[in-house]
């Protein structure tokens, strides 16, 4: 199996590596550091051939409107290609950069190992570092409320 990793941000992407190949025969691992969080995406279209694609990304230092768009691309990329990208996407002012890598190693194994496991459809997919969810309106309630029937 060929797994390509691309970090930024941090260096950290041997703690992924090092939870995984023990647990996997012939797995060959290909990693690239860069320097831009777009970079992420042009490796992921030059190494698509690889059997698995695992992204590490320390979104701190980013402002909103580049991570809406690198997530986006990161989405068109998936739909594209049919990959399914791990990601492990982490604010390393908010959590431990090493609690995240190992997280994702473990999301992975499962994910080879023991896919009913791997994405429990009661678990809502955790949102990307910077997302806030908008609340859910109830549009019928609020006319109701603005406009009450007359008796």
């Amino acid at each position: 199996m060929k797994v390509g990793i691309i970090e930024y941000g941090g260096d950290f992407s041997d703690i992924f590596i090092d939870a995984t190949k023990y647990k996997v025969q012939d797995i060959y691992f290909e990693k690239k550091r860069v320097i831009d969080i777009f970079d992420v995406l042009a490796y992921l279209k030059k190494w698509q051939d690889f059997d698995q694609l695992v992204i590490v990304v320390d979104t701190y230092e980013k402002n909103h409107e580049s991570l809406d768009g690198f997530y986006n691309a990161l989405a068109n990329f998936e739909a594209q290609t049919g990959k399914i990208v791990f990601k492990c996407l982490y604010d390393s002012q908010k959590q431990s950069a090493v609690e995240a890598v190992a997280e994702t190693a473990e999301k992975f194994m499962n994910f080879l190992f023991r896919p009913e496991e791997a994405f429990k459809p009661s678990e809502k997919p955790p949102e990307p570092p910077g997302y806030e969810e908008e609340p859910i309106v109830d549009l019928e309630k609020e006319l109701e409320e603005d406009f009450p029937e007359e008796e």
